[in-house]
């Protein structure tokens, strides 16, 4: 069949196009091929990011720290974190980067593997609300032994008025933002037993049990 040249030419160029196309895809998969480790330890804040990394499958490969015999300040470590502290995220590939801090780890976990992390702003707004409040108000409140015995049980009653109302942090859904909560909420019975009377708040006690079966679930 006679293919006039000025198409002919055209369909060369597209298929050339395209072959350059796919060569270049095939580069920016095989630069893009690193790993992502998490640093963590027994008894530490990286736990509640093992859990989450189990809970939504990410790819990401645990390294328990030896704490004891002082790995977390190993040379090869600090550069990782300068801080000597765990949890710490480390991603390797063409532009290798690291991220400290437990919630920041959960949430960028979140954006970048949970396929349930919800789309509209305020929504994620308020997951990062929860996180926060839970590494930093809640945190605080439950170690310090002065804010515990001042603040902690209102902190607990507002806690308990908000499940009253709902299944999970932000709404009915379970997001990150349970897992860093929860985390801290069941801290409480752990570290302080027999100091922190939870008995008064059973919305609160109810969501902490929905919370260990999803850790549950996840350990299985």
């Amino acid at each position: 069949m006679f293919v006039p040249l000025a198409r002919y030419t055209a369909s060369a160029r597209q298929e050339r196009a395209f072959a350059c196309s796919k060569a270049q895809h095939s580069r920016r998969v095989s630069m893009s091929t690193g790993k992502t480790v998490l640093y963590s330890a027994p008894n530490s804040r990286g736990a509640m990011v093992e859990w989450y990394i189990r809970s939504i499958k990410a790819p990401v490969e645990v390294v328990n720290l030896d704490m004891g015999k002082g790995e977390h300040k190993s040379p090869e470590f600090l550069r990782v974190n300068p801080f000597g502290k765990v949890p710490a995220l480390e991603e390797t590939g063409p532009e290798p980067w690291s991220l400290n801090e437990s919630g920041a780890i959960l949430y960028y976990l979140a954006e970048k593997y949970d396929r349930n992390f919800p789309k509209d702003a305020h929504q994620r707004a308020q997951i990062l609300q929860w996180i926060l409040f839970a590494n930093a108000t809640l945190a605080q409140t439950a170690f310090m032994e002065s804010l515990r015995e001042k603040q902690l049980p209102g902190l607990l009653a507002a806690l308990d008025q908000h499940f009253s109302k709902h299944t999970f942090a932000v709404g009915e859904t379970f997001t990150v933002a349970d897992v860093a909560l929860g985390s801290y909420l069941g801290y409480i019975p752990m570290f302080f037993p027999g100091k922190v009377d939870m008995t008064p708040y059973s919305h609160l006690n109810a969501y902490m049990e929905r919370v260990k079966e999803r850790q549950a679930a996840a350990s299985a």
